[in-house]
């Protein structure tokens, strides 16, 4: 076994987060070095346009060296099982700061929340294509103690009825691994429209609904900050 790779995920972990995500750790790459992220947030009209992750880590220095880092580590090297800490934590968090970007980013996400089965995982994600053709390349399936949450990259596009059956069609059509679907709204549209907003906690480790494994709520809806 190759310590040195147990040795960098272990460094590659994120262990103090504040605001919302306090409490929690987390494994993340970088939105700034991921093509996904740099297309959408170029385009304008998308919820990347305003991504909380790309203004952080812009000005932080540290923390933007420290994801560049774990891009070209968790892209490009396959983690195997008994290179896996154990975290002494109940719940944790990949990508607090990018993105899927390729097959074996997610193969080894999947391994990470398999050899800490006491452990919840949640993933949110715009690009559930690369989990779908991990799946099928590695011939692997989403680990039970893991929550996958497709993000929309919109706003104000979709009313309640449009986004269940965006849900609902997801699910019927090669992705059943998706758990939830996470959309963002302005406060107007979300008034307009009568949308209920079930993500407006600003403590997810009070609320942890999206860390809930089975959880019934398919569409979690939250304002644009």
């Amino acid at each position: 076994m190759d310590k040195n790779i147990m040795i960098e995920l272990n460094n590659a972990i994120t262990r103090e987060h504040g605001g919302k995500m306090a409490g929690y750790w987390s494994l993340s790459t970088s939105c700034l070095e991921n093509e996904y992220c740099k297309k959408r947030h170029a385009a304008g009209d998308t919820v990347c346009a305003k991504c909380y992750a790309w203004r952080q880590l812009s000005y932080q220095a540290t923390t933007r060296d420290k994801m560049a880092r774990n891009t070209e580590f968790l892209t490009k090297t396959e983690i195997l099982p008994e290179q896996v800490p154990f975290l002494n934590v109940t719940r944790f968090r990949f990508e607090a700061f990018g993105e899927l970007a390729n097959t074996l980013q997610v193969k080894n996400y999947f391994t990470i929340a398999e050899q800490n089965k006491h452990c919840t995982f949640a993933l949110w994600t715009k690009n559930a294509f690369i989990i779908k053709n991990a799946m099928e390349q590695y011939k692997i399936f989403k680990p039970e103690n893991m929550v996958i949450i497709a993000s929309l990259p919109t706003v104000d596009k979709f009313d309640s009825y449009e986004t269940a059956a965006i849900y609902d069609s997801l699910r019927n059509n090669g992705y059943s691994f998706i758990d939830k679907l996470f959309c963002v709204y302005t406060k107007a549209y979300a008034a307009e429209h009568e949308i209920t907003i079930n993500c407006g906690a600003r403590d997810c480790m009070s609320c942890g609904r999206c860390y809930t494994l089975g959880d019934t709520t398919k569409v979690i809806n939250k304002i644009l900050k």
